[in-house]
């Protein structure tokens, strides 16, 4: 799937930011809509967090959940963010994988997805192009629309060249759903249904929306 370098995919709406959809309910019924596993998985999380509350956590779920929650932001805010996106450090090409590894477990996908586009998003802050823009397409669609809209599953391959010579991260990035998988199951097998429920899902939607702001 090629690159959209707009900041919107309703074609029919001629590619207009100000026709992008405003609200989850807006986006779900425009006719352009094209439902994905991904937005299935993330809307499905949502209900498995909620669900979390009707299920009482013992100390060891509670203790997931509010650690995993760290250990990710920090994969996400020191890693994708900070290492990946702008290479403000550097480090070993180990602990380079253990920053995708981490960043992973968010389930937002690969580390060089969110590069990518979050290069993208700096080289056209605010303007047109800005695929997650308050001004220029309304608050939902920059917190989390865009990131459902099939046009942005893909990345341009060419925005991160200084980490697609790794095939490491080329793998990791190709199987991003192993990270996260890989997390929930031992979540489950360390604390059963709410283990799984508050160590893994109430904590993944936490940190979308913290991250997402």
């Amino acid at each position: 799937m090629p690159f959209k370098t707009r900041g919107c995919y309703f074609h029919d709406s001629g590619c207009n930011p100000a026709l992008s959809p405003k609200s989850a309910v807006s986006f779900v019924t425009h006719p352009a809509f094209k439902p994905t596993a991904g937005a299935f998985l993330f809307f499905g999380i949502h209900l498995l967090a909620i669900l979390a509350f009707f299920v009482k956590p013992d100390p060891l779920s509670l203790c997931l959940c509010a650690g995993l929650f760290l250990i990710r932001k920090f994969g996400i805010t020191g890693g994708y963010h900070r290492y990946f996106s702008h290479r403000s450090f550097k480090t070993s090409r180990w602990f380079q994988f253990v920053l995708a590894w981490l960043g992973g477990m968010a389930a937002q996908k690969g580390a060089l997805w969110w590069a990518a586009h979050h290069r993208h998003h700096h080289q056209h802050s605010d303007q047109p192009d800005d695929i997650h823009s308050v001004k220029q397409q309304g608050f939902y669609w920059a917190h989390v629309g865009w990131i459902l809209a099939p046009d942005y599953e893909d990345y341009d391959a060419k925005r991160v060249k200084d980490l697609t010579k790794y095939p490491e991260l080329v793998w990791i990035n190709t199987y991003h759903w192993v990270p996260p998988a890989v997390l929930a199951l031992v979540c489950y097998l360390a604390a059963g249904l709410p283990g799984f429920l508050w160590g893994f899902c109430l904590s993944t939607v936490v940190l979308y929306h913290t991250t997402f702001a």
